[in-house]
């Protein structure tokens, strides 16, 4: 498991920390986004309908059994997962000196 915690599907899978790799993180993550000229009320109102489908108990279920942990959040919430994400592996980009071909 490579997120910090435990997924709760998989509650007898150890993550990489427990199994001594200290410090390791990768997730795997998706999310929906919309061009960037989208009214803010269009975007608030795509919220809010994707945030009530993730909580429907049959939705959560299904996800869970897929080994996926629905989050939900504001669009700002996500913004912020996209830029952290950008900035962490942007700078293992930059340390390994990874270059496309």
């Amino acid at each position: 498991m490579t997120s910090r915690q435990r997924l709760p599907g998989l509650p007898n899978v150890p993550t990489l920390d427990e199994a001594g790799v200290k410090g390791y993180e990768s997730l795997s993550w998706s999310g929906v986004v919309a061009p960037a000229a989208t009214p803010k009320g269009i975007v608030l109102k795509l919220n809010r309908a994707i945030d009530q489908i993730l909580k429907s108990d049959d939705v959560k279920a299904r996800l869970v059994q897929l080994g996926v942990e629905p989050v939900g959040g504001t669009p700002e919430d996500f913004a912020r997962q996209i830029k952290t994400e950008h900035d962490k592996w942007g700078k293992v980009i930059q340390t390994a000196g990874i270059k496309l071909n």
